[in-house]
């Protein structure tokens, strides 16, 4: 027993010894400049996403028609249409013709929200003129249906 209570001794002493480490706080600025968790996520379900669908035209074209949703995408703005994160589709539908013009701009399906189909409408009309038809696709026109989603599941 007598070395027991040698050790404890020893530890006590050994423990009043160490000085206390104290933790230096974050810079505040860092700490302002880091998003929270729940932002990084909302952030991440904004990421706009789009899609093409042109029905009748052979798999060989598939390059052409990524270029023209390339080229469109590139034209939309997702406004800020809600903070909760809802997700929001609208479907535009148009006329695409062999020298790349654009016609017959419509709302498909409405979002139910005006200004995110009124972006989306004005990214297919300002992409116009699209890239010509390539040499070997034969129709004279193609009628595309252009999706636009933003919120929650995309991705």
């Amino acid at each position: 027993m007598p070395k027991e209570n040698q050790a404890k001794q020893t530890l006590t002493q050994q423990m009043q010894n160490l000085e206390p480490q104290t933790l230096k706080p974050a810079p505040e600025e860092a700490i302002l400049k880091r998003p929270a968790p729940t932002q990084q996520a909302k952030a991440a379900a904004k990421i706009p996403a789009t899609r093409m669908q042109v029905l009748g035209v052979a798999t060989g074209f598939n390059w052409y028609l990524a270029q023209v949703q390339r080229l469109i995408s590139a034209q939309w703005v997702a406004p800020p249409v809600d903070l909760t994160g809802r997700m929001y589709r609208v479907v535009i539908k148009f006329r695409l013709d062999q020298s790349g013009g654009v016609s017959a701009v419509a709302v498909e399906t409405s979002s139910g929200n005006g200004y995110f189909d009124d972006a989306a409408t004005r990214a297919v009309l300002k992409a116009d003129p699209l890239p010509p038809f390539p040499k070997d696709l034969a129709e004279s026109s193609l009628d595309a249906h252009f999706s636009f989603v933003v919120g929650e599941g995309v991705g």
